[in-house]
């Protein structure tokens, strides 16, 4: 729910356009007159080009079903199958309640919104201006996700990219692109917005990309369970596929009903132009998904050790994890010893990596996963047989994708590690005789502490634990074992270690007092007796 304030707001819809940049005008599009185009000018002009959109007279049209209003019809109208199980599906409509003189906060939904029933003037900034609108509100002491500011007008007009400016009348839909910061203002007497959220394939990207790591950062919970949307997503599609290319083979799969229904859609070739490019944002997506919770044995230093295999989790239930909040649909690390709930104590991969764990440190967590990496690839090459076999999408596919994914790599040769695979190296660290090194700097043979030993071509061989790393250079160890760029020279091969052994071996250059730039600390949830932060977290109090 979205806090609401009184404000004074004078200035009328007509006055904001006089005023020129940034204020521009968005989309107002009579129903009559695209009532035949409605989701082609949608994909086109709100979804591909970040331009909100007003549908004046949507109640009006009187081609519409005497119940379209309801909230049950609305969803059948613009769609309401949802891809999840239905005990893991999430309230995706809202209702909001103003009256003139109040105002709805400014915030980003990270799914295409749809709101009728209000008379208000809204504010959008696009998608494609996000970071400038970041930085614009940091400017401001403030910030985009708390969602508890309201611009003035003044400082929206000083802004430096487009804002653009919709009038909502009663009856009057409003169509948002996927990830759009907007305000609005309420007019005249009391109104009632009801709001629905649909997720399509390129919000999905934004969200895998973008929004999930903010959240991660500030340790809001997500709602939608995105990542696994994505797989269940993909399956639907597939399914689709399958209906409508009976001509395709060798795939052991029967299309539900619904499936079916939606393929007699795919006769008109725009709808099957759509298709086919969100059928592909899937399968990057998935790709990403499976690389990102995939171990690279490449991570790990010793080269007799055998990667263990992650044990199967018996509850398929979704979890969050007890750090960062974030939502996990596969690989994670548990412990049961500390379990304050009958799901045990869980922690992300990424979260791992980073050195955050219980009081039994990461050696003691378990590796599992929701669904066995078997049944993850067949999906792939399910869904890449379909694709690139397809003569009914033959002329709209860009290229064809490998059917046997590598998960045993990154997919490029300077991408980083992925965060299962820095998470699976702390873990089994202690174990590793490349970790049993003192640090060069303190000398700490701390099982609990990981290190990065040099890869100097020189020969030098000088490990500095991750606590010297952060304290004295600043490097945050996940990230420099994660990096692929270059082999790894150590601070006192580069002249910047600054314990009392090179301090003596080279005065002149290591005089005087080195500063140390720290990223800025990444909060953790519930910071509590169970919780451990990681050396580079800013301290319990």
């Amino acid at each position: 729910m979205t806090t609401q304030t009184s404000i004074d707001f004078q200035s009328t819809f007509e006055d904001i356009l006089k005023m020129g940049d940034p204020f521009k005008l968005g989309v107002h599009a009579p129903i009559n007159r695209i009532k035949n185009n409605m989701e082609k000018i949608v994909e086109t002009k709100v979804i591909e080009k970040s331009v909100p959109c007003v549908v004046q007279g949507w109640q009006d049209e009187p081609g519409w079903a005497p119940d379209v209003f309801t909230m049950d019809s609305l969803g059948k109208q613009l769609g309401s199958k949802s891809n999840m199980p239905t005990e893991m599906v999430a309230e995706t409509r809202l209702l909001y309640l103003g009256i003139g003189g109040t105002c709805l906060m400014l915030y980003a939904d990270k799914k295409s919104a749809s709101l009728v029933e209000a008379e208000a003037i809204w504010f959008v900034i696009p998608s494609t201006h996000y970071a400038k609108a970041r930085a614009y509100w940091r400017g401001l002491n403030q910030s985009l996700d708390s969602e508890d500011y309201f611009a003035s007008l003044q400082e929206l007009s000083q802004a430096e990219f487009p804002i653009y400016v919709l009038r909502q009348r009663v009856g009057d839909l409003v169509i948002l692109p996927p990830r759009a910061i907007h305000q609005v203002v309420n007019l005249g007497g009391a109104s009632i917005k009801y709001a629905w959220n649909r997720a399509t394939a390129q919000a999905l990207q934004l969200a895998v990309h973008n929004v999930i790591p903010l959240y991660r950062m500030i340790c809001r919970p997500e709602s939608y369970r995105v990542l696994l949307l994505v797989k269940n997503s993909l399956e639907f599609m597939l399914d689709i596929l399958l209906a409508y290319d009976t001509r395709i083979g060798g795939i052991e799969r029967t299309p539900s009903k619904a499936a079916a229904a939606y393929a007699s859609r795919l006769g008109n070739s725009w709808h099957r132009d759509k298709f086919a490019r969100d059928y592909r944002i899937l399968l990057c997506l998935y790709a990403y998904c499976l690389r990102h919770d995939a171990i690279m044995p490449g991570i790990i230093p010793d080269t007799n050790h055998q990667v263990a295999q992650p044990t199967q989790r018996e509850n398929r239930e979704p979890t969050r994890c007890d750090f960062c909040q974030t939502d996990i649909w596969n690989r994670q690390f548990v412990c049961l010893v500390c379990a304050t709930s009958a799901d045990g104590h869980d922690i992300c991969l990424e979260c791992v990596g980073r050195g955050r764990t219980c009081q039994h440190h990461a050696s003691h967590l378990r590796l599992v996963e929701v669904f066995p990496t078997q049944e993850c690839l067949l999906l792939w090459t399910q869904a890449t047989t379909a694709w690139n076999t397809s003569t009914k999408l033959v002329r709209l596919r860009e290229a064809p994708f490998p059917l046997n994914l590598d998960l045993q790599a990154p997919e490029t040769a300077t991408a980083p590690f992925s965060a299962a695979s820095v998470a699976y190296l702390r873990h089994v660290g202690p174990r590793l005789p490349s970790q049993n090194v003192a640090c060069h700097r303190c000398g700490a043979t701390d099982r609990h502490l990981v290190n990065k030993q040099c890869q100097s071509p020189t020969g030098c061989r000088h490990a500095f634990c991750e606590r010297c790393m952060y304290n004295y250079h600043g490097d945050k160890w996940h990230n420099v074992v994660a990096s692929r760029a270059a082999l790894w020279n150590c601070y006192a091969c580069r002249g910047v270690c600054m314990c009392g052994a090179c301090r003596a071996a080279a005065p002149i250059v290591l005089r005087g007092r080195w500063a140390v730039r720290h990223a800025p600390h990444e909060w953790f949830a519930l910071p509590d007796s169970v919780n451990r932060p990681a050396v580079s977290d800013p301290p319990l109090e």
